[in-house]
């Protein structure tokens, strides 16, 4: 998948479990923990595909 493509992905399930959760009304705790669970696997996604890019441009 094109790591442009992932970010957007990653960014567009953030956004949607955001307004999940605030339609939910949790409290802000809960929401940050949440959002920061998102965000930290968006990270992790991102840089796999640019190491796995590099990678390929080593081989």
């Amino acid at each position: 998948m094109n790591i442009v493509q992932q970010i957007l992905k990653g960014f567009q399930r953030m956004l949607e479990v955001s307004l999940e959760l605030l339609e939910k009304g949790i409290n802000f705790q809960e929401f940050e923990e949440k959002l920061w669970e998102i965000m930290h696997s968006t990270g992790k996604d991102i840089l796999k595909a640019v190491l796995e890019a590099r990678d390929q441009e080593i081989y």
